[in-house]
């Protein structure tokens, strides 16, 4: 293949961009970076931990066939992942990590160009909101459960009589 060549440093560099970053969003989510190359889209996809999501299900659908895939795959060992776009416009892309983590996208591919410009990146509704109220309820649980202990009559031994 003509861009074939060029993917070997595209992924170089993702895994370079990969070990060099930080997260600072809630464990378990998954993000991608994006790597604009001419011709070829490199992504490497990870954990919001930094780890990346190895071998995860990549499935590419082309503007216009929501229903068919334009290509499927699974990600390297470090999260990478790469596709030719064969025209412009809209291309969503769908990587399921398992155990319930998925993340889906779309990229605008200009007219020929290939470079894509990611969509934001999906927002935890109530996210804080949330960690409060699991705080919350972990410090409640051990105040209730201290409460409980405390409340519960001593058990006593039996002494032998003498």
């Amino acid at each position: 293949m003509p861009g074939e060549p060029r993917l070997v440093p595209a992924l170089i560099l993702a895994a370079g961009l990969l070990m060099g970053t930080t997260s600072t969003a809630l464990a378990h989510g998954v993000r991608h970076l994006t790597l604009q190359e001419p011709d070829v889209q490199a992504f490497v996809v990870q954990y919001s931990t930094g780890d990346p999501v190895a071998y995860g299900e990549v499935k590419i659908y082309a503007p216009g066939q929501d229903d068919l895939e334009y290509q499927n795959g699974r990600t390297d060992a470090v999260g990478g992942f790469a596709f030719l776009p064969d025209r412009a416009g809209e291309w969503r892309i769908v990587v399921d990590a398992g155990m319930g983590h998925r993340l889906e996208f779309r990229l605008q591919v200009a007219d020929g160009q290939g470079s894509a410009v990611p969509a934001a990146e999906p927002a935890l509704p109530y996210g804080n909101v949330i960690r409060v109220a699991l705080g919350l309820s972990l410090f409640a649980n051990l105040f209730l459960a201290g409460a409980w202990f405390r409340s519960r009559p001593p058990k006593h031994k039996e002494r032998p009589a003498n």
